[in-house]
């Protein structure tokens, strides 16, 4: 007959302590200017403006980054990616279906990519797009404007009069609520998801509009003052953020009862996955699905 402590012996592994699980945000390590999220791939830029990749690499989103350096500033859709120049000029690589690695324009001061297209602010105001057009997300109204943001079959971009504009999709398409922003003039930020944006007014208050906008951004307590957002391509929107306080803010994470450091200087929300820059150069990165390449960092 078993001894008492062999009987004992299997409730008292039950009884065992589960180690915690493992911390969603990962370091990955300093000397990074810019980062940016896209579908299942990052992309970010280093104190030297060199583009390193990482993640998914099917269409050449990671292999194809340019070997230059001195590029200002990078931008990351569902499956490609691009970077601006110190003169303005962009390249761009990964998929090109459509035309969206095909980048139209020069002397560019801002600019911005969606799911399958792009657009850029030029210096003297206008906005040009380029990629998919089949909703008419590459046809922006005749104005000038500050910045740009493209999403999922529409652009929505801010007017040098700091009102906001949204153009694409058609007017019957359930999504469509998205064409309608917020009044004002006001805005100072902005970012376009799938079917739902998001803006910062002059108060530095963030309001969202689009599919399912009533839930965002309800994470947050009234009040909080928001400098910068993010909302990533995914099917469900990641709402992430600077705030004026100098913390930062991702749904997701918050979720998981995780935060992030302080001293947060940018965030990025890609398809399943994020990254948050900070004042320092330290670059973090944290997976919200079961693919974490996009997480993992550079090779």
């Amino acid at each position: 007959m078993p001894g008492p402590l062999l009987l004992l012996l299997p409730a008292l592994l039950a009884c065992k302590k589960e180690e915690p699980p493992a911390a969603l945000v990962r370091d990955l390590g300093a000397g990074f200017q810019a980062v940016a999220a896209g579908g299942d791939f990052t992309c970010a830029l280093d104190d030297d403006g060199a583009v390193s990749c990482w993640g998914a690499d099917d269409v050449g989103q990671v292999s194809g980054a340019p070997t230059e350096s001195g590029f200002l500033q990078i931008t990351a859709g569902a499956d490609f990616a691009c970077v601006r120049a110190t003169d303005g000029a962009l390249t761009c690589w990964g998929q090109d279906a459509d035309g969206q690695s095909t980048p139209v324009g020069s002397a560019v001061l801002s600019m911005s990519a969606g799911v399958d297209h792009a657009c850029a602010v030029q210096a003297d105001g206008p906005v040009n797009c380029w990629g998919s057009a089949a909703e008419g997300a590459t046809i922006p109204p005749n104005d000038r404007y500050d910045l740009v943001s493209a999403g999922d079959g529409y652009s929505c971009a801010v007017t040098r009069g700091g009102e906001l504009r949204c153009w694409g999709l058609e007017a019957s398409q359930p999504t469509a609520d998205v064409l309608d922003p917020p009044r004002g003039d006001d805005w100072q930020a902005l970012d376009a998801g799938l079917d739902l944006a998001c803006g910062i007014d002059g108060d530095d208050v963030v309001s969202c509009w689009g599919d399912g906008a009533s839930a965002y951004p309800g994470e947050l307590d009234e009040g909080e003052q928001w400098a910068d957002v993010s909302l990533g391509l995914g099917d469900s929107p990641e709402l992430c953020g600077t705030l004026v306080s100098g913390g930062a803010f991702c749904a997701g994470l918050d979720a998981e009862g995780e935060e992030l450091p302080s001293g947060i200087a940018q965030v990025s929300a890609g398809g399943g996955h994020g990254c948050a820059l900070a004042d320092s150069g330290q670059l973090y990165c944290w997976p919200l699905s079961d693919d974490t390449a996009a997480a993992d960092g550079p090779s």
